[in-house]
Parts: C-alpha cells; structure tokens; sequence
C-alpha cells in the first residue's frame, strides 16, 4: 500500500513539473511577443513569472530581459537609476556565467555591446542598494537628488530631496531651493524657493549664498537688483566653502574657486586656482567650468587641447554634461578635426545619460544632414525629446520647421500647437512666433487678430523688442483694432530702445513724412541715422 502511494505522488509530482515546464514555455513566449510589441514592461513582467516556474533563469531568459530593460531605458524620457542599476547586475550575470555556453555567440556579443552603453553613467549604486534595503539615510536621498537633478530628470530629483531637505539636509535645501525658483520638476514658486534657500544659509552652506548672489545680480526670485548685495553674497559663499577647501575638499575647492570666479571681481584669478584644484581631484563641476574657460578663453587664454581633456575627463566620470561638451567640440571642430560623426556618437551617449540639448543637437544633424542623411521627420521626434525633457526652445524649432516647409509640408496649424508649447514655458522668441502665424493666417490656421495682439503683448511683457515692434504694426495698420499712430509711436519706441532697428526705420518714416505725427524731418533724420549706425556696427 505504501509503494503504491509513493509511486502516485511520484507521478503526480512529475505530472506538476511537466504543467509548469509547458506554462513556463507559454509565458516566455507571451513575454516574447509582449517585446515585439514594444511593450517593454510587460515583457519583464512575464520573464518574472517564467522564472517563478522555473525555480531560475537561463539564457534565453536572460537575453530577452537584458533586451527589455534596454529598451525601457531608451525609451523612457528620463533616466531611471533603479532600471540601469538591474540592467547593469544582468548583463555582468550573463558576460560572467555564459562565457562558455556554445550557440549563443552573436547574442553574448549583442549583451557586451548594450552593457558598454551605459557603462559610462555614474550611478549612486550605494544609495540605491539603501534604498532597496530600507537603510537609506538623509545623505543617501540628497545624493539620489543630485544623481536625478544631473541627469535631468527634476521630477524625480524634487521627490528625494524633499525628503532630504524635510530632515535638515543643507544641500537639499539649497538644490531644491534654487529647483523651486526656476519651476524644475516642481511648481515655480519664488517665496518658497527663498525659504529653503534661507533655511540652507542658515546652515552655512556655499551654494546657497550663490544663489541668492545671482538673485541680486538679476533681480530676480523677489530680490532687487543689486550689484553690492551680489558681490557681498558671492564673499559669503566663498567664506563658507573655506574651510573645507582649505583642507583640500574636492566639492568645497569647487564651491570656493566658482564664488571667486563669478564675481568677476580682483580674486578671479584665484578662483581659477582653486578650480583646477578641484578639477586635479576629480571634481565633475570643476573639470565642466574649467573645460568652458578653456573652450571660451574665459579668465585663462583660450586653449581647446585643455578643454577637450577637461570634458572627456568629465565624461569618463558619466557626466552626461561631459559627454555632450565632448560632442560639440567634434561638432564645431574646436582643437579636433571636424568630424560630425563623432559628435552624433558623443550625443547619442549624452542623450542616453539624460543630457537635455543632446536630443535637440542630434536632431539638427539629422535636420541638415550633417553626417548623416538628412532626414526632418527624424529631427523633429529628436526635437520632441529634447523638449519633453526641458529643452522648450526644441518646440520653437519644430514650429519654425512647419512654418517654413523645411523639408515638411509647411502647415501653420502644427507650427502654431509647437510655438504655443514653447511659449507657455516662456520661451520669448517663441511667443513671437506664434503671434506671427496667426497674424498671417493660411497654411491650415484661421486668421486671429486678437491671438495675434495677445501674444506679442505676453512677449512685450518680457521685453521682447520683437513683440513691441510687431505690437506697433498692428496699431499702425488697424489689423483687429482702430488705427492709432500715438500708440503705435510708442511701440516703436520701446523697440527701439532695445536696439530694434526696423523700429526706427519705422519711426523715421512717420516723423520724415508726418504720419500720425506733426511732420519733423529732424527727428525722423535722427531715427535714420541712429538705425544706420547701428546696423553699421552689426556689420
């Protein structure tokens, strides 16, 4: 009786072994067609259940997972360290423990090649394994902060360093306050951003007196303009660096070297100095600043040798910063030979690093077809990236591409969806533009005056001399309103001031042939002759 009963359960358990093999084969084949689907999740979700079946992975397994994340990566809009960090634990799996394993040599080649691809992004491996383990510490999400906010994904850098910054961390308090001012990954707010930025001078950390240095300087965040208050916060933030500096702090040399330099006082020279020592530690802020000196002949002579090196020393750091200044030096050709080629390789790995402007600097080669073929439909899905991301002057590229027709069917109506993008993430020229297109009307967009006039208003407001000048236009013209020369003279005259020559041809033209004015052909000569001038010096 006993035999009889092992020998059932034997067959029974073999019978389960044999079910699970046949699903486990099913779900691997829906994770599969989950992958040709481009449903990247799905197809990790299903390779999970596979393995759960299976009691472990196997080759197959793993290829097809390395392949997903892959693609997630790339195709994510920002960068996700938690993905990069399991693709990277995968693919060492894999180059390790199938070396030797026969018939999968073109697929082992494939995962080396998708593993050198991230391998220069710096992760904060440590603090993500933290995380993982519940153990993080506030240090750990001020770093996971500035790992998010380097990479350009703000949204996700706001949510660690709030969490920072809510325990007392003088660094996420200073981050996340100039975050707040500029509206990265959270709502624009000036009052608040000024709160966290004071709680971070309260604990005496540099960045944030530089902050609020440049808040002087501009005028901006609530702050009146005020060059004396600047300098003397740029001093508080170099004595505030000091002492870590002074004992040869990497960061602080950093912190120190950049207030002595941006204030563009008697001390540039020593911030210079201590820059390049923060730089000859490793410093990825330091190697970018001196590398942009060098590149520019900013306080040192220009020397591109030295920038190239400062900006591939970055890079080899995974500085996505780094990698997208190495490419522009291939670009323009700066101290190397001019090769497009590898300034598209350059990008492309800043791009995958979450470097904001390497999408748009890829679409443009694609949109001239430099280096590659020209291909516009291509540029403009580059150009969305680089927007989505942040870059919304890549909108204003897009719309500029519909309104001309480069090498798409000119269409306003488009032209007008990518302008309004750009506009309302402040970019001026943009709203311009926008203006401009339903002034004009046609092309797939209905004429609207009054769209027209309320956009180079907003643009006026932001003291735009293009919008003033175009605001004028429409008084002078009585396009959507009654002619009123008085207030078109204004217009112009507010241009003007701002250097807008074609403004002063206009002015010229109503005093010289008293249009709407007393004619005075003094005072129209004058217009000329400050117009000439200028142009002159434009060349």
């Amino acid at each position: 009786m006993k035999t009889w009963l092992l020998l059932c359960l034997l067959v029974v358990l073999g019978y389960n072994a044999t079910a699970q093999a046949t699903i486990a084969k099913l779900k691997y084949e829906e994770a599969e067609e989950a992958f040709v689907a481009n449903d990247y999740l799905t197809t990790i979700s299903k390779l999970d259940e596979t393995e759960k079946l299976l009691g472990a992975t196997n080759p197959r397994i793993l290829y097809l997972r390395i392949m997903a994340q892959d693609k997630l990566i790339r195709s994510e809009l920002f960068l996700d360290y938690e993905i990069i960090a399991a693709f990277r634990k995968n693919c060492s799996t894999y180059l390790t423990k199938y070396e030797s394993v026969s018939g999968i040599e073109e697929k082992y080649k494939e995962v080396y090649k998708a593993s050198e691809t991230y391998k220069l992004i710096d992760i904060p491996e440590q603090a993500l394994a933290n995380l993982a383990k519940a153990t993080a510490t506030t240090a750990d999400y001020a770093q996971l902060g500035d790992a998010y906010y380097r990479s350009g994904n703000y949204k996700a850098a706001a949510g660690y360093l709030k969490t920072a910054a809510a325990k007392g961390n003088a660094f996420a308090n200073a981050l996340l306050g100039y975050m707040t001012q500029m509206g990265w990954g959270v709502t624009k707010d000036s009052a608040a951003g000024n709160r966290l930025i004071e709680k971070a001078m309260a604990a005496n950390h540099p960045d944030a007196f530089h902050t609020r240095a440049f808040s002087y300087r501009g005028g901006i965040d609530g702050m009146p303009k005020d060059s004396l208050m600047a300098v003397e916060y740029f001093k508080k933030s170099y004595q505030a660096a000091f002492p870590l500096a002074d004992k040869g702090n990497p960061e602080y040399l950093f912190y120190a070297g950049r207030a002595l330099m941006d204030a563009e006082g008697a001390d540039t020279l020593n911030g210079v100095e201590l820059i390049t020592k923060a730089a000859g530690k490793g410093n990825i802020d330091a190697l970018i600043k001196l590398g942009e000196c060098y590149r520019d002949g900013l306080y040192v002579d220009q020397d591109y040798t030295k920038a190239m090196q400062f900006f591939q020393k970055a890079a080899a750091k995974g500085s996505a910063t780094g990698m997208y200044r190495v490419g522009g030096m291939y670009f323009r050709g700066n101290g190397v030979s001019q090769d497009y080629g590898k300034a598209l390789d350059w990008y492309e790995k800043a791009c995958i690093a979450g470097n904001i402007y390497a999408p748009y600097s890829i679409g443009y080669l694609y949109a001239e077809g430099l280096g590659v073929t020209k291909d516009c439909p291509k540029a403009i899905t580059w150009y969305e990236l680089s927007g989505k991301r942040g870059y919304f002057s890549a909108y204003n590229i897009i719309g500029n591409t519909y309104y001309w027709g480069n090498c798409v069917t000119k269409d306003y109506n488009k032209a007008a969806i990518y302008y309004t993008k750009a506009a309302e993430n402040d970019v001026i020229a943009a709203m311009n533009n926008l203006a401009n297109v339903y002034y004009a009307g046609g092309n797939g967009l209905t004429q609207n005056y009054p769209k027209a006039a309320e956009w180079y208003l907003k643009g006026a407001a932001k003291n735009y001399a293009w919008c003033m000048y175009n605001y004028g236009n429409m008084l002078y013209n009585g396009n959507g309103m009654a002619v009123d020369y008085l207030k078109a003279i204004e217009w112009y005259k507010k241009a003007a001031d701002l250097d807008n020559t074609d403004a002063m041809d206009k002015l010229y033209s109503m005093y010289y042939n008293g249009i709407g004015v007393k004619k005075d052909k003094k005072t129209g000569e004058q217009w000329a002759a400050r117009s000439a001038a200028l142009k002159a010096k434009k060349g």
